[in-house]
């Protein structure tokens, strides 16, 4: 047994032929979808869980850093003390950040400095009995100086940089 569909088109004498396993196959198509239908919708619109605790604790900033300027040589250094306490998590060492500007050049003081990084000081490199970590470099007159110091993990993730210190000359 056929069963007859008229066709969309202009010609009103035109049909399609349907035979029973097409009609079978689009009512089994038709179900299926149907009945995904709801597992689709409940698979999406879910509750969400809890918040996932960190992966590892942060690193405390950088504090209390100690700016010196003797002639054209500056010096910072930092306790690390609080790097060293037995219930915190030991930085893989300090990258310090340096952004140099000549005088003449500051077109924009408003703008965030560029910072390149000046040194990268390792914490196994500073003795035990050191208190403090202490980075030098010579400064060129006629240029303003902008440091920063940030701690960082053996995969390299930075924490808790230190504030801007400015340094004009």
């Amino acid at each position: 047994m056929f069963f007859m569909k008229p066709s969309p088109c202009l010609n009103t004498h035109a049909t399609h032929l349907l035979f029973p396993a097409d009609v079978i196959r689009m009512r089994v198509i038709t179900l299926l979808m149907l009945l995904l239908m709801p597992v689709l919708m409940a698979a999406a619109c879910g509750k969400k869980g809890p918040p996932l605790p960190p992966l590892r604790e942060d690193l405390p900033a950088v504090a209390d850093v100690d700016v010196r300027v003797e002639g054209d040589v500056l010096t910072l250094s930092w306790p690390l003390e609080p790097y060293r306490s037995a219930s915190r998590v030991r930085p893989a060492g300090f990258r310090v950040y340096r952004a140099a500007q000549e005088h003449g050049d500051i077109a924009c003081p408003e703008c965030p400095p560029w910072f390149q990084m000046a040194a990268d000081i390792s914490f196994d490199a500073i003795a035990d009995a050191r208190p403090s970590a202490v980075y030098t470099q010579k400064l060129e007159t006629g240029y303003q100086y902008r440091f920063r110091v940030i701690p960082y993990m053996d995969d390299g993730a930075e924490d808790g940089p230190s504030d801007i210190i400015t340094i004009d000359r």
